[in-house]
């Protein structure tokens, strides 16, 4: 049984089943039981399978706290649409803006220093895939990202000013990536910019014939995905109604630098 096979019949994305089988992301014993029933395996060898993945879920929970939410779904992305609506985008982000946000729930959830440093370790890798470099990223690693941001991103304060210069500063050095595409969303805008933030994924169609996609949502406690299709499908209108109202990339690349020296300079 193929991989498609495994995805149509149970419901799920072809990019879930990948990570699966490649190891990228653990699975839940709700559906190593699915999987069980689908290749017809009972009796003592299922409860003993069953009983391992309840194991291995309670030791993960354990480590969650170490690992990025959102690596599971970027591992493999060959192209991102982000609408930021609070926050500099998670891939744009300096290592000091991070630890601003990250440290600002401390009054609500109590963030180890490892967590932190995790994240930015990952936020690392990703940039590493999206920048041009002196030592070119394989063809197959590259991501492309095309994000859009609220006006109010920009004057809304995470550390101190000088964290916020910084990162408007590598905004704009990101911005003159070839595979970085940044567009500013104006308070002008109107009602749309009421969306709230989420995340486009699309995967290379490295072993399926169709692309594959998917919605990340990031909330306190973590990331939730969006795989229906239908719903996938409403994201992608709502960006590309997002991206049509935006200043254009020039333009966008004007306004930060505009902000960033008359307002945290």
């Amino acid at each position: 049984m193929t991989g498609d096979n495994v995805a149509d019949r149970l419901k799920w994305s072809p990019s879930k089943v990948s990570r699966y089988e490649r190891a990228r992301t653990g699975q839940k014993p709700s559906e190593v039981d699915k999987l069980l029933c689908l290749y017809g395996i009972t009796g003592t060898k299922r409860e003993e399978m069953l009983d391992l993945a309840g194991q291995v879920a309670r030791q993960r929970h354990d480590l969650d706290v170490y690992r990025d939410p959102l690596d599971d779904y970027l591992d493999e992305a060959s192209e991102l649409r982000d609408w930021s609506s609070r926050l500099v985008p998670r891939v744009l982000q300096t290592a000091r803006y991070t630890y601003g946000v990250m440290f600002s729930r401390q009054g609500v959830l109590l963030t180890m220093r490892s967590e932190i440093e995790t994240s930015q370790r990952t936020t690392g890798r990703w940039q590493a895939r999206l920048a041009p470099g002196p030592v070119p990223v394989p063809e197959d690693e590259q991501m492309e990202l095309w994000a859009v941001l609220d006006e109010s991103v920009l004057y809304r304060q995470v550390g101190t000013p000088e964290v916020m210069y910084e990162q408007l500063g590598f905004l704009l050095q990101a911005a003159s990536w070839p595979r970085v595409h940044l567009h500013l969303l104006p308070y002008g805008a109107g009602a749309g910019a009421m969306a709230g933030s989420f995340l486009h994924v699309s995967y290379a169609p490295a072993w399926s014939e169709l692309p594959d996609m998917s919605v990340v949502l990031s909330h306190m406690h973590g990331v939730s995905l969006v795989e229906v299709e239908r719903e996938v499908w409403q994201y992608q209108q709502v960006f590309a109604q997002l991206l049509s109202a935006a200043l254009d990339e020039e333009s966008t690349a004007d306004d930060i630098k505009r902000v960033r020296e008359d307002f945290w300079g």
